[in-house]
């Protein structure tokens, strides 16, 4: 949906959705230890607006650093809060200096790569001997490979989806398919 379309999908305007939305960041109330708070900056975790306010102040966070950054990254992906940033090593400090001066109410971290490969959300990011970068499915060392057991009583359908969403990520992650079919073996 395009704000131009906005009309077309509620009868509110966009002045209320915003007044709506400032209403419920503002009244975000906890009680922790017998004491209660009021929630003054972030969102509330597990509230179904908050990926969607989280999203929209990273994507105003990546349209102000790409702007403004004289290093700007050949490559800039990121999957929710965590970004995989392709730059020359030269001006890796200096671009995340750039990003915390440029958003002062978080703080980014860096990792650099090790032996040519960095870990992303699920994805290792690897570069191949010709400079092309090439990706796997990335497994926490702690990563078990137990899953829902097949023999549970959880309904058939969670049971199929557990399969279906790893063979989605192998056609979704690896690039070479004699590793995608070695990972479908994995999974079966």
């Amino acid at each position: 949906m395009v704000w131009t379309e906005f009309e077309n999908y509620t009868n509110w305007s966009i002045e209320d959705v915003c007044k709506g939305l400032q209403m419920c960041l503002e009244s975000t109330f906890l009680h922790f230890r017998g004491k209660d708070y009021k929630q003054v900056f972030g969102t509330v975790v597990g509230s179904r607006v908050s990926a969607v306010v989280a999203n929209i102040f990273m994507e105003d966070i990546e349209s102000r650093v790409i702007k403004t950054c004289f290093y700007a990254p050949r490559l800039w992906k990121r999957y929710v809060d965590d970004t995989l940033v392709l730059n020359e090593r030269r001006y890796l400090t200096n671009f995340a200096d750039h990003i915390n001066i440029t958003e002062p109410f978080i703080k980014f971290t860096m990792e650099t790569d090790t032996n040519g490969s960095v870990r992303f959300p699920d994805v290792l990011v690897k570069r191949g001997t010709t400079g092309q970068i090439r990706t796997s499915v990335y497994r926490k060392a702690a990563h078990t490979g137990r899953y829902l057991n097949y023999g549970s009583e959880h309904p058939l359908q969670h049971k199929r989806s557990v399969v279906n969403t790893l063979l989605h990520r192998a056609d979704a992650i690896w690039n070479d398919e004699q590793d995608r079919q070695e990972e479908i073996a994995t999974i079966k």
